[in-house]
């Protein structure tokens, strides 16, 4: 959270976040907001094909 505070990456972060283990995921809200924060970003922006690439790498 705190290189997120200092750079405003979230871009970053978000792709970071895919990696958190699934107990650390649970323990931390912050990853979520990562993850959901860069999600709005693309849709802001129309990114709907970069949107749709990280949501299915997202799943995997």
């Amino acid at each position: 959270q705190k290189y997120l505070d200092q750079t405003s990456d979230i871009r970053t972060a978000a792709l970071l976040g895919i990696y958190v283990q699934e107990d650390v995921y649970q323990e931390c809200p912050y990853v979520q907001e990562w993850i959901e924060g860069f999600r709005f970003l693309l849709d802001e922006l129309q990114m709907w094909n970069e949107r749709a690439e990280f949501d299915i790498y997202r799943s995997h």
